[in-house]
């Protein structure tokens, strides 16, 4: 029996509807955006930089993907983990000039303090909410009887109570 199911399949489907539930319930958390941005210096010169966004980059970068012997849902966002996990307080320098400018700013400055950010593990809330509702989960992710039943027994092996409706 356990030779004839798609484990692969259930895998993502299970993870797609994580997915799902990260972004529907607003777990994932959505920034303000960003514009771009001109500075004239004192010489005359325009410098250009930044990129329009419109915010809720992180929420539209979640994907799922296939791994072996399983499924895997994640983002390719740099500071998704920074959100996810929290990070410490930084100090921002100047990595190639001797100031750091930006549009809104009174003047260079030398440095800029960014303070500690606590965590938001969106990805574990809708862990926990799949696991809170795993009931009508599993009826919601169209498995046929047989790979809800095979998936609820092997759930009942790790300590987790499942009722197949």
């Amino acid at each position: 029996m356990a030779s004839d199911i798609d484990l692969q399949k259930i895998a993502l489907r299970i993870a797609h509807r994580i997915r799902a539930i990260a972004i529907r319930e607003k777990l994932v958390p959505v920034g303000k955006g960003s514009k771009q941005w001109t500075v004239t210096t004192k010489r005359g010169k325009t410098i250009v930089g930044g990129q329009t966004k419109t915010g809720g980059e992180l929420r539209k970068s979640i994907h799922v993907s296939s791994v072996p012997g399983g499924a895997m849902v994640g983002t390719n966002k740099v500071y998704a983990r920074a959100v996810h996990e929290g990070r410490q307080a930084m100090i921002i320098r100047p990595r190639r000039k001797r100031a750091l400018a930006w549009e809104g700013a009174k003047h260079p400055v030398k440095k800029v303090f960014q303070p500690a950010r606590k965590g938001k593990p969106f990805f574990r809330s809708a862990a926990d909410l799949f696991e809170q509702n795993l009931d009508k989960e599993i009826a919601g992710i169209a498995l046929d009887d047989e790979l809800a039943r095979y998936l609820a027994a092997n759930l009942r092996k790790q300590g987790v109570d499942v009722k197949v409706q």
